[in-house]
Formats: C-alpha cells, sequence, structure tokens
C-alpha cells in the first residue's frame, strides 16, 4: 500500500482511535501498514497508544531515550541498528533497539532516558542506570588534603589540563575548578 495518499476521513479515524487503539489494530482496519500509521502520527505531531510495543521513529527515540537522532541514524545504524525507512520516517523496531541498546551500552547514558516503559523486565537497564548514577557522583566528598592541594598547584603551574588533573586527583572536573578559585582568592598567585 505504499504511495497511497491519506484522506480526509482516514487521519480523522487515526486521530480519534490513537488514544486506545494501536496502529496495527488501526492498519488493519485502514487496510494500511503499522508503519504508515507510524509516520502519520508522527507527521500529525501525535502520541500514540501507550501500550504499544512494535515501532519507534528516530525522533521518538530522541525524545525518551536522550539520544541524538543524528546518532541514531548514524553511529547505531552502522553498528547494526536495524532502520527501516518509510517515506521520510525512520523506524525501529523496538525489540531491536532493546537488544542494540543492551549489546551497545558505551554508547547511550541511561540517566537522560526519560521514560523507561520499554524496559520493563530489563535488569540489565537499571544496573547500567545505577553505574551512569554513580560515574556522575563526585570521586570523594573528604576535605582536600595538603598533599593534593600541593600537587594541584604543581600540576596547574605545568600547564596540565584540569581534566588530567580530576583524574589525577580523584576530584571531579567542577571540584578542582572551585578548588583553584578558592586558592586564588586566598592569594595563591600563578
Amino acid at each position: 500500500m505504499s504511495g497511497r495518499k491519506w484522506t480526509e476521513e482516514e487521519i480523522c479515524y487515526v486521530d480519534e482511535k490513537r488514544a486506545y487503539m494501536t496502529a496495527q489494530t488501526m492498519a488493519k482496519h485502514l487496510n494500511r501498514t503499522a508503519k504508515s500509521v507510524h509516520c502519520l502520527m508522527h507527521k500529525m505531531g501525535w502520541h500514540s497508544y501507550k501500550t504499544e510495543s512494535d515501532w519507534m521513529t528516530a525522533n521518538q527515540i530522541y525524545l525518551t531515550m536522550g539520544v541524538s537522532k543524528g546518532k541514531v541514524l548514524g553511529k547505531w545504524k552502522s553498528n547494526g541498528l536495524r532502520v527501516v525507512d518509510v517515506g521520510a520516517c525512520h523506524m525501529i523496531d523496538q525489540r531491536n533497539l532493546i537488544k542494540y541498546m543492551e549489546s551497545h551500552q558505551d554508547d547511550w547514558d541511561a540517566r537522560k532516558v526519560k521514560d523507561d516503559s520499554i524496559f520493563t523486565g530489563q535488569e540489565w537497564f537499571y544496573e547500567k542506570l545505577n553505574r551512569d548514577r554513580h560515574k556522575a557522583m563526585p570521586m570523594h566528598n573528604e576535605s582536600w588534603t595538603e598533599q593534593e592541594i600541593f600537587s594541584l598547584k604543581q600540576m596547574y603551574a605545568k600547564g596540565v589540563p584540569l581534566r588530567d588533573i580530576s583524574k589525577t586527583l580523584g576530584r571531579t572536573y567542577p571540584t578542582v575548578k572551585q578548588r583553584l578559585v578558592l586558592l586564588r582568592r586566598d592569594g595563591w598567585r600563578i
């Protein structure tokens, strides 16, 4: 049925039914594919039935997973994510998306996921979420030792980049930057 123009009656039907019918059910009634119904809803800016679990557009992935559309269509597609082009829409089967995300966990940050409902029952997702949250936490909260301050001053004076200093000291970048501000305020000059 590809290429068949949507009639006003069909568009109204999808708008009416989308709140409680899946794209597949509407597609059967309209003698269309579920992908074409998804594309229509995407073009119209409509959200679909919440329990639907088949296809997502690259834009929906961007909005819910916090991953750029360009990354999905570029790096992820070239690394094996199956993307089906339907007209202007780039459709991805959620099962393939979940498999890809599980096997390429370094490609995305679980903290950016805005809707984790497609990961229901996926223990690996919540393990990754905990790891990503842990990575974002400061490495330690203790006060600065005199040795750390001495090392910071030496490395900074030698022109070592702040990111490298923070890694060496086991401190976050903002913590190192803040310590330099405090040292200057207290009279340290470089």
